[in-house]
């Protein structure tokens, strides 16, 4: 209900619209609207539609006057009459609201009264009920809707309540399909000793230690996750089993790799046996001399062992077994049966674990070794301090001490670096074939072993003052069968610049220049056998860098005319009289500085046109084999080389040991 005053009324109650007396008495009249107030409709900020404006007044000097028809004010009530079709929020009833408010700002002048017709009375009882009629509908839809969300919530719950069921159902028959295949993998996993005549059978000792518990300290290998690492021929297999004393994967100390699949791959296809067969050649081309090399793919469920025996050259694919089965045949066969895994690390434990291993030589092992805190602290002493624990080596159980050491301390070495090269002579590993043709080496012609050769080597040129671009010896063993030299660094790369390149070369150069000098053919001169290291003396540009010629292994002394050597070189190092069969003594020759020089020559071809020689270098055993293809083309290279224009004349220059001839080569590397 509400209470609008309006102005002077007459005495007679004739509604709320009734004409009169404009100053007659001031009156209260009272309204009914069905459920509203108007306070709560003041205090409605929904949005209103646009009326149209309110008639125009006319002011006379006694009485107000309508200034419309009553048409106009007809048609002003019919469309105010109208009810929105909009939502809760713009419904007829709010338009009538704002509507209202106007309408009593309208009235409280007494101008209006007299313009309260019996028509705008009908339209206002029709825009009253049509406000009702309109909020009852809201009201009835806003049920109507909360019954219908109540409905439909029910309904979900229903239909989740019967998934449950079904999802319950079917967890129930994966857990008892899960059960029975525990319960087969737990009976496949049951130890059963193979029989003395199968292939499977194992030595009563090592099936015993299968069958028991490890104990505290049991250690069968090394495992290193090496998915990330292409450490193997440029290979990442995803495991790397490696000897239990390894510290960090290496190819020359893995026992197995293994490579894993999804637990979802249904069956291995020929790309993902090939990953395998991959990295087992890999590793076949690491360890060369090992009997059996064994490679596993897996994914869980499946998996397959792939073996090379080294004897036969035969590679097996085994069938599909458990993973129980492959668990067993590891650490049952491949981590302890002689013959898989790699030969025992050459080196004595004192001086560390090998931080990588340095090329592949067939009767030696060469790896890079972090100089130990004793060894360096001798280097450092004087010529009078005691001997270290350092050098007296290892005592073995019932012998005198072993690898005892003699340190060299060069004035040479102006600073110790971090990493050396050690160099171990491997017996009973490699075949020994240093003679041509097949002949053993003669040990009253030749020396007993490249290492303790080498040793001797290093020895006489430190004395005699060798430049920096001869390795340096840090120590060597009293068996002499280990050395420890500087610098360690990687062999020439084809990145390098032409400047670079270059410069390399003349310290090769220079090298061979001072060798020969004091009656010492290298006879090994190769790529491989020289490493760049940063030249700290000079600014950026050509001496960057600086070439050292290391491996002097093969390295004779001519002073004594007298004494035949038998070849032990490189592929690109042999002498073309040696090739053509003009030795002054079958299987033996006298090594000459131009065999070097010509040696050198080959370094400057082989860079500036280094694919057709990636597959020659592999081929150096069979240089010396009469009338091999390898040997034939290499005859002919040099035949053809000699009289080539522009060659030429640097080949004689090499025969005629000319070193200021060779060195205008050099002009000729050069590249953008």
């Amino acid at each position: 209900m509400c209470t609008v005053a309006t102005g002077s009324q007459p005495d007679h109650d004739s509604g709320p619209f009734e004409a009169g007396t404009p100053h007659d008495r001031t009156y209260t009249s009272t309204y009914h609207f069905p459920h509203y107030s108007v306070d709560s409709v003041q205090q409605l900020t929904l949005p209103t539609r646009t009326l149209p404006p309110p008639p125009e007044e006319r002011v006379r000097p006694h009485k107000a006057a309508m200034p419309v028809t009553d048409d106009v004010l007809t048609a002003w009530f019919h469309e105010l009459s109208i009810a929105d079709d909009g939502g809760a929020d713009d419904s007829g009833y709010t338009s009538f609201c704002a509507d209202l408010r106007r309408l009593f700002a309208m009235l409280n002048h007494d101008a209006m009264r007299e313009f309260a017709l019996q028509e705008p009375k009908r339209l206002w009882k029709a825009v009253v009920d049509n406000a009702t009629r309109n909020h009852e509908i809201e009201i009835a839809n806003a049920t109507r809707n909360h019954e219908i969300a109540t409905k439909n919530y029910e309904i979900e719950i229903t239909n989740a309540a019967k998934n449950y069921e079904i999802e319950i159902a079917r967890l129930r028959e994966r857990v008892a399909s899960l059960t029975k295949e525990a319960e087969r993998l737990q009976k496949a996993a049951t130890e059963k000793i193979p029989a003395e005549d199968t292939p499977h059978f194992m030595a009563p000792a090592v099936w015993q230690a299968l069958r028991g518990a490890p104990t505290a300290g049991d250690k069968l290998a090394s495992v290193f996750q090496t998915h990330d690492h292409r450490y193997l021929d440029n290979y990442a297999p995803d495991l790397a089993i490696c000897h239990k004393g390894s510290l960090v994967e290496e190819p020359g100390s893995i026992v197995c790799v293994v490579e894993f699949k999804p637990t979802s791959t249904e069956r291995f296809d020929s790309h993902m046996l090939g990953q395998a067969w991959d990295y087992l050649h890999s590793t076949v081309k690491a360890q060369p001399h090992r009997r059996n090399v064994v490679a596993v793919l897996s994914s869980l469920k499946k998996n397959v062992v792939l073996m090379h025996d080294s004897q036969t050259q035969v590679t097996t694919l085994y069938r599909e077994c458990t993973f129980a089965d492959l668990d067993r045949y590891i650490r049952g066969v491949v981590l302890v049966q002689p013959g898989y895994g790699p030969p025992p690390s050459p080196w004595s434990a004192d001086i560390g674990a090998p931080m990588q291993r340095l090329g592949k030589p067939r009767r030696t092992a060469v790896a890079a070794f972090k100089i130990p805190d004793a060894m360096r602290d001798d280097l450092a002493a004087g010529a009078n301090a005691p001997v270290s624990d350092f050098c007296k080596g290892q005592k073995s159980k019932g012998r005198r001490r072993t690898q005892e050491r003699f340190v060299n301390r060069s004035n040479r070495a102006t600073s110790i670096p971090e990493v050396m090269a050690v160099k171990r002579l491997v017996q009973n590993a490699y075949p020994l074939v240093l003679a041509p043709r097949g002949r053993s080496l003669n040990p009253v012609t030749d020396s007993t072993t490249g290492v303790s050769d080498e040793i001797n080597m290093l020895l006489k040129i430190d004395k005699l003052g060798a430049p920096t671009t001869l390795p340096v010896i840090l120590y060597h063993t009293a068996d002499f069968q280990e050395l420890g030299t500087i610098p360690v660094e990687k062999p020439v790369s084809h990145d390098l610049k032409a400047s670079a390149v270059r410069q390399v070369l003349h310290d090769v150069l220079d090298a061979l220049v001072w060798l020969h000098s004091h009656k010492i053919v290298h006879r090994d001169v190769r790529w491989d056998n020289i490493v760049c290291v940063e030249n700290a003396g000079s600014d950026d540009g050509p001496r960057a860098i600086k070439g050292i010629l290391i491996d002097l292994g093969e390295a004779v002394d001519i002073s004594d005319r007298l004494r035949a050597h038998c070849f032990r070189g490189g592929y690109t190092c042999c002498p073309l009289r040696l090739m053509h069969g003009t030795l002054e003594t079958e299987g033996a020759y006298h090594p000459v500085p131009a065999d070097d020089y010509a040696a050198w020559l080959l370094l400057v071809n082989s860079f500036m046109y280094p694919k057709p020689w990636m597959t020659a270098l592999r081929a150096s055993g069979k240089v010396l084999s009469k009338d091999s293809t390898k040997q034939k083309k290499m005859v002919k290279f040099w035949e053809e080389l000699m009289v080539m224009d522009g060659w030429d004349r640097f080949y004689q220059a090499a025969v005629d040991e000319s070193v200021d001839e060779l060195r205008r080569l050099t002009g000729f590397v050069h590249w953008v």
